[in-house]
């Protein structure tokens, strides 16, 4: 338990410098290039998402797998097959994107203008720098050196930072390459500094040399990898054409009003599932006892319910001003979507939890097809909320929907495949959560600002529902933690 808190805690300090300065750079060009600007920021960063679930093969959990399962020789061996396999991966999908860049254009513009399809093939760089940044990060993931990893995050957000006001002039000046050029500096900054830690540490040493791929590792690889490069290029290919259609409805600026909703989501539930999962998946993958596997993912869930209960009301009664803090008054319609979504996160993160030993046991033939589903589901609902109910609203409707749908499928999933029993004190402590999360959200569904009142309300009923969920030896843990670092 205190080994859970404590990669917590590390990770999440990380988490939140990332955070930081991400939203520092989110406000600027919010403020200088409002709904346009974010709107194409986010399918710029889309695209490149989806390129690295190619190239990259979304690859993350199974090289942190690998490398968490593997010792001495046969480490380094398997380190060095994935690089190799990356820079080939990386060539041909490059290839790929210049080829095709004037359909790509047509999709994700709506425009197959010489500019547009410029600023598609510059995206090459971006995309294979990113695999990298992946593939760096997710070695000091596998050596479970937390704490630089969490560094490397929050270099690069910094390097965003600085760069958003001069890219902010030059995108008014009608130059679009410099969101391009503002994330190659990003994730070189991020690369360069990885190389350097896993320097420092020693585990450089022998990574580049005589470079050959050995069966066994692509064998280990592939067996996670394929299933992720499918879910992963599903899940950002489907969000990827979802902002297409929003172009061709509407116009580029409710790409803006939708990547602010989605981003707003994503950050903080971020802030809970980045910080567990660094140490949530080497720490599963190392268990075989199934007794022990059982009280492990208990810890978690509860840890989990504890932080996200809180944190969903908290989002829900600010929601108004937050959009203003974070972006801008051009924004407030963002709020529509996110009222809906704020209510999803809680079914999508409890489901998270439970369906992770997918990857850490390598069940990968459920975790593919219930991600194939998902998304696909998600993607045939919005085109018919865009272009049939021209509602820009439903998207979240339909991402509440289909997160409760997958939650009741990861209990079933967790109930068969790993002996998981819910308690009954769990069962209660998680519906109580829900009931506060709706109480919140339907008292303040229509505002548009704050109640310090209502908030003040809400925040008492968390802590008397936060307080009474936590055990004696928990907040002994807790009281321990706090005193150490006093000292």
């Amino acid at each position: 338990m205190l080994n859970i808190i404590k990669a917590f805690i590390k990770t999440g300090l990380g988490s939140v410098g990332t955070i930081f300065f991400g939203i520092m750079s989110t406000k600027i060009f919010a403020l200088t290039l409002g709904t346009d600007g974010i709107g194409l920021l986010s399918i710029l960063r889309q695209f490149r998402q989806t390129g690295f679930s190619l190239a990259g093969m979304s690859g993350e959990s199974a090289l942190v797998q690998g490398i968490s399962s593997n010792h001495d020789v046969k480490r380094i061996e398997y380190i060095k097959s994935i690089f190799l396999l990356f820079l080939i991966t990386s060539f041909f999908i490059s290839v790929i994107i210049f080829y095709f860049a004037q359909r790509i254009s047509i999709l994700l513009f709506n425009s197959s203008s010489i500019n547009d399809i410029f600023l598609v093939r510059l995206m090459i760089i971006p995309v294979i720098l990113f695999v990298f940044v992946a593939y760096f990060r997710s070695v000091l993931n596998g050596y479970k050196a937390l704490g630089y990893l969490a560094i490397t995050g929050v270099i690069s957000s910094a390097a965003t930072a600085l760069l958003s006001y001069p890219v902010s002039y030059f995108i008014n000046q009608g130059f679009d390459h410099a969101f391009i050029l503002m994330m190659i500096i990003s994730s070189s900054s991020s690369i360069l500094i990885a190389l350097m830690f896993l320097h420092k540490s020693g585990w450089l040493f022998g990574m580049f040399s005589r470079l050959t791929i050995k069966k066994w590792a692509l064998t280990h690889f592939y067996i996670i990898a394929i299933s992720m490069m499918i879910t992963g290029f599903v899940h950002s290919g489907t969000l990827l054409l979802v902002k297409g259609w929003i172009v061709q409805q509407w116009d580029i600026s409710s790409v803006g009003l939708f990547d602010a909703s989605w981003t707003i989501s994503m950050i903080y539930i971020g802030l809970i599932t980045k910080s567990l999962s660094t140490y949530y998946l080497p720490a599963l993958s190392e268990i075989k006892d199934e007794t022990e596997k059982v009280l492990f993912i208990r810890k978690v869930f509860r840890i989990v319910i504890l932080c996200l209960v809180p944190s969903v009301v908290f989002v829900i009664s600010i929601k108004g001003l937050l959009i203003g803090l974070l972006y801008s008054s051009e924004f407030k319609e963002a709020s529509l979507i996110m009222r809906w979504m704020l209510i999803g996160d809680y079914f999508k993160v409890s489901s998270w939890v439970l369906t992770f030993p997918m990857i850490a046991y390598a069940n990968m033939k459920i975790f593919v097809i219930s991600g194939l589903i998902w998304w696909l589901l998600f993607g045939i609902s919005n085109y018919f909320i865009i272009f049939i109910f021209n509602s820009l609203e439903g998207i979240g409707l339909i991402y509440l929907i289909l997160y409760a749908i997958y939650f009741i499928f990861s209990i079933v999933y967790i109930k068969k495949y790993h002996k998981y029993t819910f308690s009954s004190g769990i069962i209660l402590q998680w519906l109580i959560g829900l009931a506060i999360i709706i109480v919140a959200s339907i008292s303040t569904w229509l505002s548009a600002g704050i109640s310090w009142v209502q908030l003040f309300s809400l925040c008492s009923i968390v802590f008397v529902y936060t307080w009474y969920s936590i055990t004696k030896n928990e907040k002994k843990i807790m009281l321990k933690i706090l005193r150490r670092k006093k000292h």
